[in-house]
């Protein structure tokens, strides 16, 4: 038989013509269900909330840093600021005073009053601490109580910070920190001084007409200055730094000592105008890493003989040396084991071989600067001039 839609041949025993679907009997093709394609919603569902968690997650990781290193840190922003003053007024100075004075954190600063005072010394402490986590904070959430001993030689001041009090998570943003210790002496009392800072300096600065007793500056970690015009080292002066820089420039000054600087990391610059000594004197400038810079003038009879012993492992010596005195002599010798040695006559000496520089009144000079110099790795420059 023949389908009655199309007119194709089929089986006598089939309700449905295979070809086009037609029914037998009636000719009708029947309507078939279609599928319906999922909506944009139902096909992206699962995509769509992937990536809300993810913005989820990533609102959290950024916003955790934010709050604990900006609003946070914002929010306990402050400044502390304190002073305190402390007071040596004994019945009578002795005839030397000797003072130590000690510094965990922060500079220390001596000098001498500019106008006379009841008090043989007189101790300014300023803290000046800004940045997160200092709001409501005091004295004592840094610093140990202050250590005052002023009844029994050496008087003794000693500030200390807490080891815990810097460390905390907000507080690796840096901080503002201004601690000084200011030391005010009187020019008309002698004083042996032993001031150490541990992180921070040590500066101090003396008149004229002011006699010292031995003097020692010690940094663990920054800068030691000296400076001094007029002034009477009765004895010695030691400058001593781990890592930092050593700064010493006298005018017109007296030694009785010897002098020393000693620097581990960092360089040293000595400058001496005019000194005059009345003993024999021994310099020994020494920078395990770093430069030594040395300026020596001398216009008017020394009083004593100078050896200096000037040493650096790693690093560079340049000395310049002038004297205009027929009493004076001068002898350089510099050694190194690599690098070399830069001899420079300027006038009125004379070189010997490749590292020795000579003045030619060397041997009739009644008072003599001697100086060995020598540097592990680096080089070594003298510039000399002698009337």
């Amino acid at each position: 038989m023949y389908c009655s839609n199309c007119g194709k041949k089929i089986f006598d025993d089939v309700k449905f013509c295979p070809e086009c679907g037609a029914d037998i009997k009636t000719g009708i093709i029947p309507t078939r269900a279609k599928s319906v394609a999922p909506t944009p919603y139902q096909a992206r569902s699962h995509t769509g909330r992937n990536i809300a968690i993810i913005i989820i997650l990533l609102t959290i990781i950024i916003m955790v840093p934010v709050t604990i290193f900006i609003i946070v840190p914002g929010t306990t922003w402050e400044k502390y600021e304190e002073s305190f003053d402390y007071y040596y007024t004994p019945a009578s100075p002795s005839s030397l005073e000797s003072m130590d004075f000690n510094l965990d954190i922060g500079k220390i600063i001596i000098k001498y009053n500019q106008t006379p005072t009841p008090h043989v010394a007189k101790i300014d402490v300023d803290l000046d601490i800004e940045g997160p986590s200092v709001a409501g904070k005091t004295y004592e959430d840094y610093f140990e109580p202050i250590s005052w001993v002023n009844t029994s030689s050496p008087i003794t001041f000693t500030l200390e910070s807490k080891p815990d009090a810097w460390v905390s998570p907000i507080t690796w943003f840096p901080f503002h920190q201004n601690i000084t210790l200011t030391v005010t002496l009187r020019t008309d009392v002698i004083y042996k001084i032993d001031a150490t800072a541990i992180t921070g300096g040590v500066e101090m600065t003396v008149p004229t007409g002011v006699t010292v007793g031995d003097l020692q500056l010690i940094s663990t970690t920054g800068g030691v200055s000296i400076l001094a015009n007029g002034a009477n080292f009765s004895t010695g002066v030691n400058g001593k730094i781990i890592t930092g820089g050593l700064t010493m420039n006298f005018t017109n000054c007296i030694f009785g000592g010897n002098i020393v600087g000693d620097v581990t990391t960092g360089g040293i610059d000595f400058k001496i105008y005019n000194p005059e000594f009345t003993q024999t004197n021994q310099w020994t400038l020494t920078s395990t890493t770093g430069g030594i810079d040395i300026e020596i003038y001398q216009y008017k009879p020394v009083g004593a003989n100078i050896t200096g012993q000037v040493t650096v492992t790693t690093g560079g010596i340049d000395l310049l040396y002038e004297d205009n005195q027929a009493s004076v002599g001068a002898r350089f010798s510099g050694t190194t084991t690599t690098g070399g040695v830069d001899l420079d006559n300027s006038g009125g000496f004379t070189q010997i071989g490749d590292e020795i520089l000579v003045s030619d009144d060397y041997n009739t000079a009644s008072y003599k600067y001697t100086f060995d110099l020598h540097t592990t790795t680096g080089g070594i420059g003298v510039d000399a001039k002698s009337a």
